[in-house]
């Protein structure tokens, strides 16, 4: 249900509704949302509907900035004849009100469900209409306390106030129709008691001239083009990809003709950054390779270690430090299971062997022999 006020001064119209969305269920009204705007400015025209939520948003979405009364009127019956056709057990009871400047004096308009023609009512200074549930208790009750007050505006919110129920309330919906434009504005409609809630339906969802959509499910069969917006959701179902299609998501990607679980197969990644367990390869190329231990192939207790204090290289055999090439800064010396065998020195310039060299097996050229008794 709704109540819309329209107030009528020489030069300019007010008009107000409420925002309340209520539900009849065996003659009691219950309470629903106060979150639906029933009145709305379009292009040039202060537009409000009464009557079932859903076919109000049809009517709405077909109506547009640019729509005349003509077309107006065009739409409402060719909306509301669909409407019918589709429920016809639902009760599609309406009644609109068009309220707009025309010729720089203000005008007022109707179309209801009955005979779905447009038809023009007085507009003349001083009147004031209430259309909607509880009206002649509104209106009656507006009229009574109008002096009290220096604007209509107050006493019309008042109104609203003394008849709030299940049906009436929320938000006050006002427009200022003037030669100058609309000027929009808001208010609260207190309640003067609990209201009865109906858990049997929730509000209907809709779409609006605002751009919002409120939906449990929506059947595209066209194209949806989404410009500066972002899509956030809570679940979203995993079709399947042929590797040439995932390969093609961007126009410069290379094609894959394989993706598994295990690899990928012809083509290439490129990338700053690649984390990995384990990256297996017939050959890596590269100017610079950073790591801490290269293994033998297919032995993986033969490998080599670098890095140490100062940069040492050790080589592992069957696990155990076998061979070794130490940095003690001054020096680098050879060793081999821990046991050094040749110094060369920094400082210098020297080789020292180490440990007891054997040269039995060897020719040694470019000495002088000296004898040495002891």
């Amino acid at each position: 249900m709704s109540l819309c006020f329209s107030y009528f001064d020489d030069d300019k119209i007010f008009v107000a509704s409420d925002s309340r969305v209520s539900i009849t269920v065996n003659g009691k009204h219950y309470f629903v949302t106060d979150k639906y705007k029933k009145i709305r400015k379009i292009g040039d025209k202060v537009i409000f509907f009464s009557g079932d939520v859903e076919l109000a948003e049809r009517m709405f979405n077909r109506i547009n900035e640019k729509s005349s009364l003509k077309s107006i009127e065009h739409n409402v019956q060719k909306t509301f004849t669909e409407t019918k056709k589709k429920q016809p057990k639902d009760d599609t009871g309406f009644v609109i009100k068009i309220l707009m400047m025309k010729l720089g004096k203000p005008a007022y308009y109707f179309i209801n469900s009955e005979d779905l023609l447009l038809t023009k009512q007085d507009s003349s200074k001083g009147k004031i209409y209430a259309m909607g549930a509880n009206q002649e208790e509104a209106l009656a009750y507006c009229l009574e306390i109008k002096g009290q007050y220096e604007g209509i505006e107050e006493a019309i919110l008042k109104s609203y106030e003394y008849v709030a129920d299940e049906a009436i309330g929320g938000t006050l919906h006002c427009f200022i129709i003037s030669k100058d434009g609309i000027m929009e504005g808001q208010a609260v409609i207190n309640d003067s008691r609990p209201l009865r809630t109906y858990e049997g339906r929730a509000f209907p969802y809709h779409c609006d001239l605002r751009g919002n959509l409120i939906a449990t499910n929506v059947n595209l069969s066209g194209n949806m083009n989404m410009t500066g917006g972002s899509i956030s959701w809570a679940n979203v179902g995993k079709p399947t990809y042929s590797a040439s299609e995932v390969g093609a998501l961007a126009s410069s990607s290379p094609k894959l003709t394989n993706i598994t679980s295990t690899g990928v197969y012809t083509g290439e990644i490129t990338a700053d950054q690649i984390r990995a367990g384990k990256i297996t390869a017939s050959q890596i190329d590269t100017t610079n390779l950073s790591v801490a231990r290269l293994y033998q192939n297919g032995s993986p207790n033969n490998y080599v270690v670098l890095g140490g204090q100062y940069g040492d290289l050790e080589l592992y055999y069957q696990g155990s430090n076998y061979f070794t090439v130490y940095n003690d800064i001054d020096s680098v010396t050879l060793k081999h299971r821990d046991r050094g065998h040749l110094r060369l020195s920094s400082v210098s310039g020297k080789a020292h062997p180490l440990g007891g060299w054997d040269f039995s097996g060897a020719t040694v050229t470019g000495l002088n022999t000296v004898s040495v008794f002891g």
